[in-house]
């Protein structure tokens, strides 16, 4: 058959024919060097075809006014090869099949497929069951898809054993792949700078492809094992994934970490920082006990700065959080240290005046030692501790005091025989004896 370059399907769908006229149903045609101008569409009507070129580079389907090829009714065992398909239109595709049942055994490879306006191959349609054992392997595609993808296979109930393998996806403006078989495999394919719809693959394994400078939107893959933890989860094993991802300094409430969900099959769910915080209280930390966080303390680094600030649980009916500063110890440091009177802000002389209330005597015939403290239960009073010898406090003059009774002085004076010149105003009996002890109060 000799084509003119003129409506050349016409000489190449003839010599399909003939193939099914012999006895022997099937055969090859084999589209010699150059190109091949095509005003409709190389009609494919059964089984055992091999359409093939000398070789993508050296034999072309120049295609405008209608698709290159079309498939019909249980087409099987076809291959077409080594061929380039040229389309120069927005709205053809290169290989259609619509509203067909049962092709099978199809293998597509060693083509180019350049400006393919409404999609490279497309098998697919309303009622398009029982699409079986495709193989597309080592094409490229380039610029093409618009009303479908670059490669497309789905329909009613197709029944899988798809395989779309080592091709070359570029410049395409519309997703590069759109598989819906349940089973098959995607693996190997090489994408670059597309943009639009991302891949939709459903019950399909999708691995080792790659992917440079492309940006899409609304990609989907459905796992082939159904329901899991990783469903929609696209895993990197590139090192230094997560490190390399810019750090934020300051993290706030509303920032969202992502986690496994244990409970879920390990379901990817995400928290926030606010979300956190509020589950890591001291009693919400599982299995961590006080003796933990006390080797923790002992292990922490001393400070030494008066406004650092230790945090503690009160103990009131909501268990908050709070917090206290350090204090100076009158050394140039600063430490914990007991309260005294002028540390207790806000805090009146008569909040403190219930402690035990103690003045010292001093014996003043004697050997001068200090004798035993006098103690005052009373409810108000200034304290004047005198500690160690006070021998030289020999002359401790007009004791007074208001609040003991004759019991309590008769008991001293019997004990302290020594004392003269003893003065108490609201005592009676013995307590003439005393002398010489001071206490101030109220």
């Amino acid at each position: 058959y000799r084509c003119d370059g003129t409506n050349d399907e016409v000489q190449i769908s003839a010599a399909i024919a003939a193939l099914l006229l012999g006895a022997t149903i099937g055969g090859q045609v084999v589209l010699s060097e150059g190109t091949f101008t095509l005003g409709a569409a190389i009609d494919i009507l059964r089984k055992n075809v091999y359409l093939h070129g000398l070789g993508h580079d050296v034999t072309t389907l120049d295609f405008s006014a209608a698709n290159a090829i079309e498939l019909t009714n249980d087409v099987a065992n076809l291959t077409i090869s080594d061929l380039t398909f040229q389309g120069n239109a927005a709205s053809v595709y290169a290989i259609k099949q619509t509203d067909t049942d049962n092709a099978a055994d199809i293998a597509i490879v060693r083509c180019n497929f350049l400006k393919c306006g409404s999609g490279g191959v497309y098998l697919a349609g309303t009622t398009n069951e029982g699409v079986s054992r495709v193989i597309i392997y080592h094409n490229e595609f380039k610029e093409c898809g618009g009303t479908a993808g670059q490669v497309e296979i789905v329909g009613d109930t197709p029944n899988g054993g798809i395989v779309i393998a080592m091709n070359f996806f570029y410049d395409g403006t519309v997703r590069p792949v759109r598989c819906t078989p349940a089973d098959g495999i995607i693996a190997l394919n090489h994408f670059r700078d597309n943009t639009g719809t991302g891949p939709n693959v459903s019950g399909t394994e999708f691995a080792h492809n790659r992917a440079v400078n492309s940006v899409g939107e609304d990609y989907t893959f459905d796992s082939e094992h159904g329901a899991g933890s990783d469903t929609d989860a696209i895993h990197d094993n590139v090192s230094a994934e997560i490190s390399a991802i810019t750090a934020k300094g300051t993290p706030i409430g509303a920032d969202f970490l992502v986690i496994e969900d244990s409970a879920a099959s390990n379901a990817k769910k995400s928290m926030t920082i606010t979300a956190l915080q509020a589950i890591l209280s001291h009693d919400s930390i599982a299995g961590v006990s006080s003796d933990d966080h006390h080797a923790q303390l002992h292990a922490a680094t001393h400070a030494e700065n008066q406004a650092d600030e230790i945090v503690a649980e009160g103990l009131g009916a909501t268990s908050v959080d709070v917090s206290t500063n350090l204090k100076p110890n009158g050394t140039g440091g600063v430490e914990f240290v007991d309260s005294d009177h002028a540390d207790l802000a806000n805090v009146t002389s008569d909040q403190h005046h219930p402690q035990t209330h103690t003045v010292v005597s001093h014996d003043t015939t004697a050997t001068g030692a200090n004798l035993t403290a006098l103690t005052n239960d009373s409810d108000a009073g200034t304290l004047h501790n005198h500690d160690g010898d006070i021998a030289t406090h020999a002359a401790i003059a007009t004791a007074h005091h208001t609040k003991y009774t004759d019991a309590e002085v008769d008991t001293i004076v019997a004990t302290h025989a020594a004392i003269s010149s003893a003065h108490h105003v609201a005592g009676s009996g013995t307590g003439a004896a005393f002398s010489e002890f001071l206490l101030i109060g109220a």
